[in-house]
């Protein structure tokens, strides 16, 4: 039978000690011209936060240089914030399930039990780990859940939107939970907790039914991603194509 472990530290994959591929290292083949607006946004207003404070040669020797870098720490904050939000949910989750209580004075995790509450969620799993050997591919999703007797996957996110590959990553996570054994999934829920603090739900709680058409794009993405990395390596071993 085949090993499987995952790694913390260094959050990868592996069966039988050979390295597997992460569903978000697949999906991120996939354009993102959101992002390229954002890193933009972030030197602009880092620019306008400086400008007025240097003179002209600072403002071109070390202003301009630390601009081109913002939105990395940008992106970095909000990532901490985003995981100390995922790891407080997935506690409350745990202890759901484990039937003991949970206090928070955290409003954004508030957000998440409130809308829990009020469809009565019976949480099922939290953080569960799935893979394919099939695939050769793994993956975390962060929780499942039943409401009104239908069973779904689910993913949390922190970020500023909820985006179609976020389904296409939540069809990846019931594709190899499937060939686990993990069946009757009904479709996936994306809950959005944003780190500005507010919770609107029909903006916020996303659910989906379209499975095969998700799994398809899914399916595409990681044919994408394996053509790719074959290029990667011929360049490496060729002086010119």
């Amino acid at each position: 039978m085949s090993e499987f472990t995952f790694n913390e530290k260094t959050h990868r994959y592996y069966l039988d000690g050979k390295q597997m591929t992460g569903v978000t290292t697949i999906l991120g083949v996939i354009a993102k011209p959101q992002l390229i607006k954002w890193s933009a946004d972030m030197a602009v207003d880092y620019i306008k936060e400086r400008v007025h404070h240097v003179d002209i040669d600072t403002l071109y020797n070390e202003v301009l240089v630390e601009a081109r870098n913002a939105w990395t720490k940008k992106r970095d904050d909000s990532a901490d914030l985003g995981k100390a939000v995922h790891a407080e949910i997935e506690q409350y989750i745990k202890c759901k399930i484990a039937g003991l209580d949970w206090f928070t004075d955290n409003p954004q995790v508030q957000h998440f039990i409130n809308w829990s509450d009020k469809y009565k969620v019976q949480f099922i799993a939290s953080e569960e780990q799935v893979y394919s050997v099939k695939l050769f591919v793994a993956g975390t999703y962060d929780f499942s859940c039943i409401i009104d007797g239908r069973k779904y996957l689910c993913d949390l996110k922190t970020g500023n939107a909820l985006y179609p590959e976020y389904f296409y990553q939540c069809a990846a996570y019931r594709m190899m939970a499937e060939e686990m054994g993990q069946t009757d999934f009904k479709g996936s829920i994306l809950v959005r907790i944003g780190r500005d603090g507010k919770f609107n739900e029909e903006e916020d709680v996303i659910i989906s039914e379209s499975y095969e058409d998700e799994k398809e794009a899914f399916l595409a993405a990681l044919t994408l991603y394996r053509i790719t990395q074959k290029y990667k390596v011929k360049r490496k071993g060729s002086k010119a194509l």
